[in-house]
């Protein structure tokens, strides 16, 4: 019986794949023969990917189709054909594609899983609202330097022991962003802090994980199997929570017009378009905006640093203030 079903499964797929191959509206550059279900997970493999998707553009040109599962994705190899598509095409090709780890949390919303007038909107007024609070300033460098200094001072009590900076490199790069989205930094053991800390770096583990990957390749099969990627969503939910904490304090105590750090520029601007139906500027953007101004700067940076003090462990005759410009 369990035989036969998983035969039907099959030809259904086989089914599917062959009626979607012949919809003209549906053509794609050529590349490899995709597997039913599978597409081209087997050739594409688990590591080094880089490596096998050159060695695909040599037999598929510049341009090829890839399947992961049932979904294709278009690859662009080459800078010549990276510069048309990005820098003289760059409005065909600005949008973000779709990702179900992600699209089920945001729906749409917020600055990074956005499109279209949507996310020229958003991205018009955040990096406005960025520079006015000294993004790109002095007085950027300034909050930098100052949670530079606190760093130190923290590594100052381990006293030479070995450990690893994951933990204490996140803590300085959030700061940061503390400091300009919600107008405060925490000292590193405020146990909230270290509670949104430990649920962003939980879910970057997940993503970046085999589960995270293949929950964005087969969502609806992977929703009814029990595993880790599940907690992205609870984790999530806990993000929202605490984000939606932080608005309802500013809410209560910020100076109209007078803002002082990213939400009240937010919640300005929010008064500002009560009147306007098509408003995108809404508490759910802002607790979605807020979340990917966290995700996006705390990772990205954090692992840029770490590379960075991997560097200088590999090459320590650079280090020191002899070696200074």
């Amino acid at each position: 019986m369990l035989l036969l079903l998983l035969l039907c499964l099959l030809l259904l797929a086989l089914a599917l794949h062959s009626k979607g191959s012949r919809n003209p509206r549906c053509q794609l550059p050529p590349g490899p023969t995709p597997l039913p279900l599978l597409g081209n997970l087997l050739q594409l493999g688990p590591s080094s990917l880089d490596k096998r998707l050159m060695k695909l553009s040599k037999s598929f040109g510049s341009v090829f189709t890839v399947y992961l599962g049932p979904q294709p994705a278009v690859v662009l190899s080459g800078a010549s054909t990276l510069r048309e598509a990005l820098l003289l095409q760059a409005d065909a090709f600005s949008g973000r594609g779709g990702m179900a780890s992600f699209d089920r949390c945001t729906q749409g919303k917020g600055i990074v899983f956005s499109n279209g007038h949507l996310w020229h909107t958003l991205r018009t007024f955040t990096v406005g609202s960025l520079k006015k609070l000294g993004i790109g300033s002095r007085s950027i460098a300034e909050r930098i330097q100052e949670e530079a200094a606190a760093l130190i001072q923290e590594l100052s009590l381990i006293q030479g022991a070995s450990f690893n900076p994951l933990y204490h490199i996140h803590n300085a790069v959030a700061n940061v962003i503390c400091s300009v989205v919600f107008g405060q930094r925490y000292a590193y053991d405020d146990p909230d802090f270290r509670i949104l800390l430990n649920l962003l770096n939980d879910n970057f583990q997940i993503l970046s994980s085999q589960w995270g990957q293949m929950y964005n390749i087969f969502p609806s099969f992977l929703d009814w199997i029990p595993g880790p990627h599940h907690r992205i969503f609870s984790n999530f939910n806990k993000l929202q929570a605490f984000i939606s904490k932080e608005i309802k304090k500013h809410e209560e105590n910020r100076q109209p017009e007078e803002p002082q750090n990213f939400i009240d520029c937010f919640l300005d601007q929010m008064d500002k378009a009560k009147q306007d139906p098509r408003s995108h500027f809404y508490m759910e953007t802002l607790v979605m905006t807020t979340h990917n101004l966290f995700f996006g700067g705390t990772e990205t940076t954090s692992t840029t640093i770490h590379y960075g003090l991997l560097i200088l462990l590999k090459y320590p005759n650079v280090t020191g203030q002899e070696s200074f410009p």
